[in-house]
C-alpha cells in the first residue's frame, strides 16, 4: 500500500521538475515499481508483478533486477521460455552475476524436464 501511495503522489508533482529533480523522481519510481514487483511475487500475483517490472524495464531496458524479477514472475507462472529470455538477456549484461547464472541453470533444466515429459506423453499417443 507504502509504494503505490509513493508512486500516485510523485504522479502528482506540479509543475516542471528540473534534469536532477525528475532523475531522482524516475529512481524512486523505479524502487517503488521493482518493490511492488517483490511484494506481488511473494503474494504469488505473479502477473502484477511481471507488470511492475514491465514499468521499469519500459524506462531501463537493461536493468538487471527487473529482469531477474520478471524471471522469477515467469517462473512461478510456468511461463519458462519467457523467464529463460529475461535471464539470458540479464547474464549478457551481467556475465558475472551469480544468482542470474544459477537461476538460468534452473530454469534450463525445467525446461528440458518439460521437453522429456512432453515427449514421453506424445510417444504413447503414437505407440
Amino acid at each position: 500500500m507504502r509504494y503505490t501511495q509513493a508512486i500516485n503522489i510523485l504522479k502528482e508533482v506540479q509543475g516542471e521538475p528540473s534534469n536532477e529533480q525528475q532523475a531522482e523522481m524516475d529512481g524512486i519510481l523505479s524502487a517503488c515499481w521493482m518493490n511492488l514487483a517483490m511484494c506481488f511475487i511473494k503474494l504469488e500475483k505473479y502477473q502484477l508483478a511481471i507488470e511492475n517490472c514491465n514499468l521499469v524495464l519500459r524506462a531501463e531496458p537493461r536493468n538487471v533486477k527487473a529482469l531477474f524479477r520478471r524471471a522469477a514472475a515467469y517462473e512461478a507462472n510456468k511461463q519458462l521460455d519467457e523467464a529463460r529470455t529475461d535471464l539470458v538477456l540479464a547474464a549478457e549484461i551481467e556475465p558475472d552475476n551469480k544468482a542470474v547464472r544459477n537461476q538460468l541453470k534452473i530454469v534450463d533444466h525445467k525446461i528440458q524436464t518439460r521437453a522429456e515429459k512432453e515427449k514421453q506423453i506424445y510417444a504413447k499417443m503414437f505407440s
